[in-house]
């Protein structure tokens, strides 16, 4: 990705802002625990508070919420997901909209990635527990629901 392509995601953030706190949208995004080995995929976004949290992005029209996760991982990080289970639904007001995030645990078929530069920073695999600070709100609520996936999936 182009310095300018970065660029255009640092520059439209602040609009993008500025749009959902006088219109109050309703939106719907996904967001993906990746697991491999034991670890999950923390990511840091190029814009923004740059605060770490899970790859995902926005539902298009038409779209179904599984498919929206698929491609976004697909788009950010360049691999194909193997397996992938709602976790949970989770709903927000934080950024001014109306926003439903459907919350996925997924399996990617590789770990080597081709990070989509304009729009994502940094990545690193971490312990469940230990995922670092500063990370967005709504890191542990998936935390917390991925936690109590993985404790059923191992007791039934």
């Amino acid at each position: 990705m182009s310095v300018l392509e970065r660029y255009s995601y640092l520059v439209a953030h602040p609009f993008r802002k500025l749009y959902w706190f006088l219109f109050r949208p309703k939106t719907a995004g996904v967001k993906c625990v990746l697991e491999a080995s034991g670890k999950i995929l923390g990511v840091r976004h190029a814009y923004g508070k740059r605060k770490w949290t899970f790859p995902g992005g926005r539902i298009e029209k038409g779209e179904s919420p599984e498919d929206a996760a698929r491609r976004e991982i697909k788009e950010e990080l360049g691999v194909e997901l193997a397996d992938i289970r709602l976790l949970c639904k989770h709903y927000t007001t934080k950024e001014y909209k109306r926003d439903t995030v459907y919350c996925f645990a997924a399996w990617p078929l590789s770990t080597d990635f081709r990070i989509a530069k304009a729009e994502i920073a940094e990545t690193q695999w971490f312990l469940p527990n230990e995922f670092p600070a500063p990370q967005s709100s709504i890191v542990p609520v998936m935390l917390e629901a991925y936690q109590e996936d993985e404790k059923n999936r191992k007791s039934g």
